[in-house]
């Protein structure tokens, strides 16, 4: 065999190993490599609800949820797809969101967004949308130990002397939000007496902090002031963001948020 035909029968080999190789991984899960076995895999999955036939009664109610792969342990994996079931996130189960978008118009969609998926740290934000007298969308949002598969908890990342400490520094944040909101809003006297009166009694206490958010730059600690729809636009967002940095003193070196701090 000359050179040429040589050359010409190793790069044919070449092209068939690589096509074999995208052949037979075509349709499989994302797998994780060692590397990264402090996060999980995770595939959107679509479901669509039809009802009404061609015409004005024809809609569709689309639903985006996670289907989580990996993991070493196969009980982890299972806690973690139980707390993000939809039955455990917005009170039904599919089957039953299936059934009852037949007779109710109300769910329009539901979707979801990964915040952060690394260093055992899973945060994920689930979104309900629907229309009734008035367009609106729950939230709820869910924030995983992926060494566990059990919620993550603010005494599991902070110490135990700093809980007190760190609620004070978010009630302060949240009542210059709310002193910010009355200025922005004053030409509105229901809006801003609604502001006043949360100003007044609301307090952002220590069981407030175990609804966080993290990033790779801090936490973002949650709060709900539940406005009704009528105001709703004069909530404030309820999202109080704090650096690593600033936090240093407050986190567990020991603990999951350890790895931005060490």
């Amino acid at each position: 065999m000359d050179q040429h035909s040589l050359i010409l029968k190793i790069l044919c080999s070449l092209f068939l190993a690589y096509w074999g190789a995208v052949d037979a991984l075509a349709g499989r899960p994302p797998e994780l490599s060692a590397a990264q076995n402090d996060r999980v895999a995770i595939e959107q999955r679509i479901i669509v609800l039809r009802s009404g036939g061609k015409g004005r009664d024809y809609r569709e109610v689309i639903i985006k949820i996670p289907s989580i792969k990996g993991g070493g342990d196969p009980d982890v994996l299972r806690k973690i797809r139980s707390i993000l079931d939809l039955k455990n996130i917005f009170g039904d189960s599919l089957e039953e969101i299936r059934s009852e978008s037949k007779e109710s118009t109300w769910l329009t969609g539901i979707t979801y967004k990964v915040n952060y998926n690394a260093n055992f740290i899973l945060d994920i934000t689930f979104f309900q949308s629907g229309v009734g007298a008035y367009p609106d969308t729950v939230i709820e949002h869910r924030i995983i130990n992926l060494k566990t598969g059990d919620l993550l908890k603010a005494a599991d990342v902070f110490k135990p002397s700093s809980l007190n400490t760190l609620a004070k520094l978010v009630d302060e944040a949240m009542r210059a939000d709310l002193r910010s909101g009355i200025k922005k809003y004053g030409d509105d006297e229901f809006a801003a007496e609604r502001l006043k009166d949360e100003l007044r009694d609301a307090e952002f206490k220590t069981e407030n902090l175990d609804n966080f958010s993290i990033s790779d730059r801090g936490v973002t600690f949650l709060y709900d002031f539940g406005f009704p729809h009528v105001i709703k636009a004069v909530q404030p967002a309820g999202r109080y963001f704090f650096s690593y940095e600033r936090l240093k003193g407050h986190i567990k070196n020991d603990g999951l948020l350890g790895v931005f701090v060490r």
